[in-house]
């Protein structure tokens, strides 16, 4: 595991910093290899992962959207598949682990528990962890996002995915779902919450911010 955790940071570490721009658009939060990233993108996964009974800042969302493609993509290669049943299941060990009352679980729910899990299984894989890399160096170098956010930029990230490793290790209360603090892994500097950013319902304190 620490080999690939200094494989990574590494293969990040190589690349120039770069100033990320401004989109046009003041509904956009960041556009990105010809792909668009809206606020409310970024504002009904954040009321995912809330139902979730989980807490996560728009700026991780944000991240995990300009990844996604990547993670997706490399995941097919791969050949990583999660079918319904066990993003279901696996959504319910998410609510449990923070205390949270079991709800109906959504598809939105379920998206966001595919792409963390995903994403971990890619991050400690030998041959997928540099593609996330290459793509964490792109972003930097190319996304146009929106001032709410900040700047992405590489060094922000490396920073927090070493934090993330070194809170799955403390996790033990988690379980098997303590990966599911990579949801904090971010480009940006965390951001103030804004009233687009969460969908308004009130939800439980969790466990875990």
């Amino acid at each position: 595991m620490k080999r690939i955790v200094a494989a990574v940071v590494i293969a990040l570490a190589v690349a120039g910093c770069a100033v990320t721009g401004q989109p046009a658009n003041p509904g956009t939060a960041a556009t990105f290899d010809g792909r668009t990233v809206t606020n409310e993108d970024v504002s009904r996964w954040v009321t995912a992962f809330n139902e979730l009974n989980v807490a996560v800042d728009p700026s991780a969302v944000l991240t995990l959207l300009l990844l996604q493609p990547t993670i997706e993509q490399s995941a097919s290669d791969a050949g990583i598949l999660f079918v319904k049943d066990d993003l279901t299941f696996e959504a319910r060990k998410w609510i449990a682990s923070q205390r949270g009352d079991q709800a109906e679980v959504t598809d939105d729910m379920r998206d966001a528990v595919r792409l963390v899990r995903t994403l971990v299984i890619l991050l400690n894989g030998a041959d997928t962890a540099g593609g996330l890399a290459e793509a964490v160096q792109n972003i930097e170098a190319e996304a146009v996002v929106s001032p709410m956010y900040g700047d992405f930029t590489l060094n922000q990230y490396v920073e927090s995915l070493q934090a993330a490793f070194a809170r799955e290790q403390n996790e033990a209360g988690l379980g098997d779902v303590s990966y599911l603090v990579f949801k904090d892994v971010s480009g940006f500097a965390p951001t103030a919450a804004q009233p687009w950013m969460t969908s308004g319902a009130s939800s439980p304190e969790p466990a875990l911010g």
